[in-house]
C-alpha cells in the first residue's frame, strides 16, 4: 500500500514561507549545508510544482517570482474562461435541434430537440427522428425531423449550445442551412454502419 504525503511532508523544517498576493502560489525557501533551495506549490496541490537547488539568491528569487507570475496568469485565464461560459449561458432556446455523432468503427448520428429551459443552465431535450438515405456501401446521409419525437424527455446541463449526453457523446446545436417559410432546413450528416 502506497502512502500519500501531504504538503507538509515536502516542506523542510525551518523553511521560510513566501506567498503571492495575486495567486494561490506559495514557495518555501531554505538552506542546507550552505546550498540554496526552494520548493513551490500552487492551488491546493499537495505535491510540489517544483523543488530545486540554486547557485545564487538572485536565481532563486527570479525562479520564485517567475513561478508566481505564471500561476497568477493561469488562474486569471481560468476565471476569465468561467465568466465567458457564464455570460454565454446555455446558448440554446426551445425548439433548437442538436446533433450527436458517436461511434468507434462506425459513425452513429442521433438528433435531439430542446423542449424546455430549466433554471439558468439546464435544458430538457427529447430524441427526434431522422430521415436517412444510403448513398454508399453501408453509409449515407441523414437529416433531423423536428417535432417527431421518439424518445423520453431528459434533463442535461447545457453550455454554449452543447449538451454532454455521455462520456463519449456530446450533442451540439445545429444551425439551419436555410429557412423555407417558417421551417428550418438542415444540412445532411454523414453516417456509416459496419455491423
Amino acid at each position: 500500500m502506497t502512502r500519500k504525503h501531504d504538503r507538509q511532508w515536502y516542506i523542510p523544517q525551518g523553511a521560510r514561507r513566501v506567498s503571492h498576493n495575486h495567486s494561490s502560489a506559495v514557495a518555501y525557501v531554505y538552506e542546507t549545508a550552505g546550498k540554496l533551495y526552494a520548493v513551490a506549490f500552487s492551488g491546493k496541490a499537495q505535491k510540489p510544482a517544483w523543488h530545486y537547488r540554486f547557485k545564487t539568491n538572485e536565481d532563486r528569487a527570479g525562479r520564485v517570482t517567475s513561478f508566481f507570475e505564471s500561476v497568477a496568469r493561469h488562474e486569471a485565464a481560468k476565471i476569465e474562461q468561467r465568466q465567458k461560459v457564464k455570460q454565454a449561458g446555455r446558448g440554446l432556446v426551445v425548439g433548437d435541434i442538436l446533433r450527436a455523432s458517436w461511434g468507434y468503427e462506425q459513425t452513429n448520428v442521433d438528433f435531439y430537440q430542446v423542449t424546455a429551459l430549466i433554471g439558468s443552465s439546464m435544458v430538457e431535450i427529447r430524441r427526434i427522428a431522422g430521415e436517412s438515405e444510403e448513398t454508399g456501401y453501408m453509409s449515407g446521409q441523414c437529416v433531423p425531423v423536428p417535432d417527431r419525437f421518439i424518445g423520453e424527455a431528459a434533463r442535461h446541463k447545457a453550455s454554449e449550445g452543447t449538451v454532454k449526453l455521455a462520456s463519449y457523446c456530446w450533442a451540439r446545436r445545429m444551425k439551419p442551412a436555410a429557412i423555407i417559410g417558417t421551417k428550418p432546413v438542415f444540412s445532411a450528416s454523414y453516417w456509416s454502419s459496419y455491423a
